[in-house]
């Protein structure tokens, strides 16, 4: 996988998410999913903007019931927002 900032089509916004949600991620110390052993919590991050609009919609998908403790959940869900 390439560095988000290496990449001329991404904007400054969609980088700078990019980088924040990776450093999250590294900072939780849960798992990101491995689909060949069918293991791990963080799935895929999706970012879409319009220019138009000057909207952006940040999606993070992971795997559900994966932590089992609630407050984890409720702390990761918390920084998303």
């Amino acid at each position: 996988m390439d560095l988000p900032d290496g990449i001329k089509t991404n904007s400054a916004e969609s980088v700078w998410v990019a980088k924040k949600v990776e450093k999250m991620v590294k900072d939780s110390g849960i798992e990101p999913y491995d689909k060949r052993v069918n293991k791990g919590y963080w799935r895929l991050v999706l970012f879409r903007e319009s220019k138009r609009t000057n909207q952006v919609l940040i999606s993070v998908v992971v795997t559900k019931n994966f932590l089992e403790d609630e407050s984890k959940q409720r702390e990761i869900e918390e920084q998303l927002v």
